[in-house]
């Protein structure tokens, strides 16, 4: 039976990272990133999303090897393609290389998500707008009310007029994840702990705030934890943070709601994107690796 469930975007990506040098037809995407944290600690993952024309075999190859791939829609629309430019400090730039109007017409709809999919424990969700948010809680809610589910807003949504539709959409979520940088633009404040406060505020009940290098802040009002990252070589930091979505939820449900567990999941997860370029592959020894990185995570409290 499928466990955890990635709904987002697969894309192509063609990298440029601090030092100019360029990885092209990279494959990526919140969804496919995000379940590839998930993988990390299970092997019954799914991906819901939809790809276009011209989307590479090798990449088929990778997605079916890393998840169940039933909940993936092929449309007659180009594969959406992007580049992802690094500065020195870590920000990254997203300039989409196909139509953005396309692209944003192409994610899955909640009436195409496969129902034998509903049992599954925790749902990630990645949206561009609070509406679609709303509309694909509903969804899972109804054909699962027990499934945790996990909100990853796009960026385009941290805007100051959308902080209302934000917390609306919010209040359907068991956890939402933002990146401090992008939430900084819609709340006004630049400060983590004070960003975190402000969420929780607004309604979001467990908030797993990524901020880069200096780790996470996860938690609920009055109780919030700061995750430490676990230091690895960094090829590559496209997709570490949603797949530290990915492994937040597993620890998420496994933990039985434990936020501090959680991020430590999650920060453990992004390890794996972090160490190689484009999305993570799992060698063999990978669970065993994950299980001791956990371990030396926990043993720094």
């Amino acid at each position: 039976m499928i466990e955890f469930i990635s709904i987002g975007s697969i894309v192509i990506d063609d990298i440029v990272d601090a030092g100019g040098r360029s990885n092209m037809g990279v494959l990526g995407g919140g969804g496919s990133h995000a379940a590839a944290g998930m993988r990390v600690w299970s092997e019954n993952v799914a991906l819901a999303s939809v790809i276009g024309q011209g989307f590479p075999a090798q990449a088929w190859d990778s997605l079916q090897t890393m998840a169940d791939t039933r909940g993936i829609v092929r449309r007659k629309v180009s594969q959406p393609r992007a580049w992802q430019l690094f500065e020195a400090d870590g920000t990254r730039h997203e300039v989409f290389r196909t139509d953005f109007d396309t692209f944003r017409q192409i994610p899955i709809r909640p009436d195409e998500y496969p129902a034998e999919l509903a049992p599954a424990c925790g749902v990630y969700l990645q949206t561009a707008t609070a509406a679609e948010a709303i509309a694909w809680a509903e969804r899972l809610r109804q054909l699962n009310p027990t499934t945790v589910l996990l909100w990853e807003p796009w960026e385009i949504i941290y805007t100051p007029e959308n902080l209302a539709g934000f917390a609306e959409a919010a209040a359907w979520f068991d956890v939402v994840s933002p990146n401090t940088t992008e939430v900084s633009w819609m709340l006004r404040e630049t400060d983590s702990v004070k960003q975190a406060e402000m969420l929780l505020a607004h309604g979001v009940r467990c908030v797993a705030l990524r901020m880069g290098a200096a780790g996470s802040l996860v938690g609920r009002r009055g109780d919030l934890r700061t995750i430490p990252a676990v230091n690895v070589p960094v090829v590559d930091e496209t997709g570490a943070g949603n797949s530290y979505c990915g492994g937040f939820l597993v620890g998420y449900v496994r933990s039985g709601g434990e936020a501090l567990t959680a991020g430590r999941y999650g920060a453990v997860s992004a390890t794996f994107a972090l160490a190689q370029l484009g999305l993570a592959r799992l060698r063999p020894d990978a669970r065993s690796v994950a299980e001791q990185r956990l371990a030396e995570l926990s043993q720094q409290a």
